[in-house]
């Protein structure tokens, strides 16, 4: 993912979520906020909805079924016809790999939905939204060292990021129910990067996460840097055993901390629980063992699919009634296969047309 899109994309996919997200604003962001709140679920939000964000169909699909959903694709990404390559692309590559790229692109580019065409978001802090990006955009363009540096580190930046959605979302359920959705979120913060982070650390696509970028910094003469996956794959064993022992042992802290929660009067979610169990079975599944051979294909659909869901329960609304066909019948269509059309027209073209140097590289 790249940094100066990452880092708008973080700042906005969960927080200040719009009019029913609100109450997880705090949390989704990274703030921190003392637990001393009431364990006593709200009665005006317990029953809303019966706990959905937006209801059974749009979360069932796109949020939590969507790990689920994407390990089913990435069964038919493997198969012959979607994984042979196609001369024809204009970015070469297969069937499978040109619509994962343009939809990965395009769901970067929908952040702008939430950071600039919002301006109640965008006027809590247009710096970042503006200074931050040009000015890191061209530092990028105008340092090569500095454009391979943020390429190595959007790699782990954009794993932690994926872990932090599926916990916003997991506390956004919380708060469906009646829960606070600052009791435990520590613990819920450490339960999603254990699920998400261990399978990579422990698992068979840690070398895919390190292979690429690294190389890079011999052309600028940092040959040390170069060796780095190396170093680390060295310890390869011992880190899988490290981090397996840890991650286990965490997640049974966090089930004791739960239980103990739940008999002072937390409500349980069931979305929330589907959530993250589905989602450490399919993280387990494609980073640890990279089911089919499709573990990047995997885990970034079900990402990108839970942020569109989530860009357009928040957004749809309010882009609804602002544009001029707010009074026909079918402009809520409209808008949705607009945003969608346009999303994935610059995906495509940055997947599939940019030049990947310079300016472009930078973007």
């Amino acid at each position: 993912m790249p940094l100066c899109t990452l880092g708008a994309h973080r700042s906005v996919s969960m927080a200040s979520a719009g009019p029913t997200l609100d109450c997880t604003a705090m949390s989704c962001c990274g703030m921190s906020m003392p637990e001393t709140h009431s364990l006593r679920p709200s009665e005006a939000a317990i029953g809303s909805r019966s706990g959905w964000i937006s209801g059974p169909w749009i979360d069932g699909v796109c949020i939590v079924g969507a790990p689920a959903l994407a390990l089913a694709l990435g069964a038919l990404a493997a198969t012959e016809p979607l994984s042979m390559r196609r001369d024809w692309l204009p970015g070469g590559g297969s069937l499978a790999s040109a619509f994962i790229g343009t939809f990965i692109f395009a769901h970067l580019i929908l952040v702008g939905v939430r950071s600039h065409l919002n301006p109640t978001v965008f006027l809590r802090t247009p710096v970042r939204f503006t200074v931050v990006p040009l000015a890191l955009f061209f530092a990028l363009w105008l340092s090569p060292v500095l454009a391979v540096g943020a390429a190595v580190l959007a790699t782990w930046w954009d794993v932690v990021h994926s872990s932090m959605q599926t916990f916003g979302l997991g506390r956004i359920y919380d708060a469906r129910v009646g829960n606070d959705p600052h009791v435990g979120r520590r613990l819920d913060m450490g339960l999603n990067l254990v699920i998400y982070m261990g399978p990579i650390l422990s698992g068979a696509t840690l070398w895919a996460h390190l292979e690429d970028d690294w190389d890079d910094f011999g052309a600028h003469g940092l040959l040390a840097l170069v060796e780095v996956p190396g170093f680390v794959m060295r310890f390869e064993e011992p880190l899988a055993i490290g981090v397996i022992a840890l991650g286990l042992g965490y997640i049974c802290v966090y089930l004791w901390a739960m239980q103990r929660l739940v008999r002072a009067g937390r409500r349980v979610s069931p979305q929330k629980v589907v959530l993250l169990v589905s989602t450490a079975l399919v993280s387990l599944w494609a980073w640890g063992f990279n089911a089919f051979g499709e573990a990047f294909f995997i885990a970034n659909f079900f990402h990108a699919l839970q942020y569109f869901a989530i860009v357009w329960i928040t957004e749809g609304g309010r882009l609804t009634r602002v544009v001029p066909t707010a009074r026909i019948g079918w402009a809520k269509g409209l808008v949705f296969f607009g945003m969608i059309g346009l999303a994935g027209v610059f995906g495509f073209w940055a997947d599939q047309l940019a030049d990947a140097r310079g300016p472009t590289y930078a973007l």
